[in-house]
């Protein structure tokens, strides 16, 4: 029969250890009296490596903060130098257009002052885009200007029948056409109504 207490409830129905409720229980043996790194320990001189061991860590990390403050700087520095890089590359690029824009405006010189128009990254492609600027700008012949011509009205063909005259008058149909307004008769009637 399983003992009572405590350690019934434990499962498997082994008794819990050190369970005073138990004396049946065995407790376990007391640690050894050796300590675990050795006999022949000396506090002395693991005080000693321990301080160096310190001290090498404080130097060490020392050195990890002036090589990431060395590192930061040069980064930095590199940034700048990238950026003045881009200013300079820009300015160059710029110099290059316009001394390739005055070449063209020299050969073209109806285009003087329309260079933005001009597109091309080399000298032939701005060339070729100037050749059409100018074939576009200058007609093919030259026309000389024409004095007013007077109309000319053609004259009437007798075979044909003459053209008709309309006779268009507000409110009437061509069926239907108006009355004729005797004036006279308008001036008596509004003299009499008088």
């Amino acid at each position: 029969m399983p003992p009572a207490g405590p350690a019934a409830d434990v499962p498997g129905g082994h008794p819990l250890p050190n369970d005073p409720a138990n004396p049946e229980t065995p407790t376990p043996a007391a640690p050894a009296a050796t300590p675990p790194w050795g006999a022949d320990f000396d506090a002395e001189r693991a005080w000693t490596l321990l301080q160096n061991v310190r001290a090498d860590l404080t130097a060490e990390k020392a050195k990890v903060a002036t090589l990431t403050t060395e590192r930061d700087d040069a980064v930095t520095a590199r940034d700048a130098k990238e950026a003045e890089l881009v200013t300079v590359r820009a300015d160059l690029d710029t110099a290059a257009r316009g001394a390739i824009l005055a070449r063209i405006v020299g050969k073209y010189p109806t285009l003087a002052g329309f260079e933005d128009l001009l597109s091309g990254a080399t000298e032939e492609e701005v060339e070729t885009s100037a050749k059409r600027l100018t074939s576009i700008a200058t007609p093919a012949t030259p026309a000389e200007p024409a004095a007013p011509a007077e109309p000319v009205t053609p004259e009437p063909d007798p075979a044909l029948p003459p053209r008709p005259e309309p006779a268009l008058t507000p409110g009437y149909t061509a069926e239907q056409p108006p009355a004729p307004t005797d004036l006279d008769a308008i001036v008596a009637a509004a003299r009499k109504s008088r």
